[in-house]
């Protein structure tokens, strides 16, 4: 079994790991032939130097020439020469191997710092007794965005509190740890088994109203 990175609007794989190579690390491989892609930063589209984290743009044989009969959907995403703003966020490291963050509307702003839901999801999966976790945004009085994190307990297991408190301190900054940890007995998924945030969020938000309404 090998990473990867690939979406619907390019045909096959823009990255893969290479037969026969084992990483230690969750990097989705290097160009495949035909494909390019760079990192940007997403408000300049400056190319962002390796190791920097950024919007994917990417272009090669197998994309797409546009959004059947949506030329607003077409412009909205295409850019000068070819390029395809992804929406996806990550970095390429000096040897060409790409890591994937997450997804850049899922980008968290805390305190005027970047979070990046994957690193904190990682960090919660780690920990013994979690078994999955889902990291959203949930808007403040301030206009700031607060961390908000849903987990799933393993029943015959489930975490220590303060031991989990501990671990998130040991590897995230101050600004990049959950305000607020939910668990649920499970997270809300598509037909292909993907988290649905939206549905996280809504619950949030629902979550609020309720205690406005509550409020004299």
């Amino acid at each position: 079994m090998h990473h990867g990175y690939g979406l619907s609007e390019y045909a096959g794989s823009l990255h893969a790991t290479r037969l026969g190579e084992a990483r230690s690390d969750t990097s989705a491989g290097y160009a495949i032939p035909g494909a390019e892609l760079r990192i940007v930063d997403p408000l300049t589209g400056q190319v962002r130097p390796p190791g920097e984290r950024g919007e994917i743009w990417l272009r090669g044989i197998g994309l797409m020439p546009g959004y059947f009969r949506d030329p607003q959907a077409t412009a909205d995403v295409m850019r000068e020469g070819g390029w395809y703003a992804s929406g996806d966020l990550g970095e390429l490291h000096a040897d060409g191997a790409l890591f994937v963050v997450g997804r850049l509307k899922e980008m968290i702003v805390r305190s005027g710092f970047n979070v990046y839901p994957g690193e904190v999801e990682q960090a919660l999966n780690r920990f013994p007794g979690i078994l999955r976790s889902a990291v959203v945004a949930q808007k403040e009085a301030d206009g700031n965005e607060a961390v908000v994190a849903f987990v799933v307990h393993d029943p015959t297991n489930p975490p220590d509190d303060a031991m989990l408190a501990w671990h998130l301190r040991e590897q995230l900054a101050p600004y990049k740890r959950p305000t607020r940890i939910v668990a649920l007995d499970e997270l809300p998924t598509n037909a292909n088994g993907k988290v649905m945030k939206r549905v996280l969020q809504e619950r949030l938000s629902s979550d609020l109203r309720s205690l406005s309404e509550r409020t004299p």
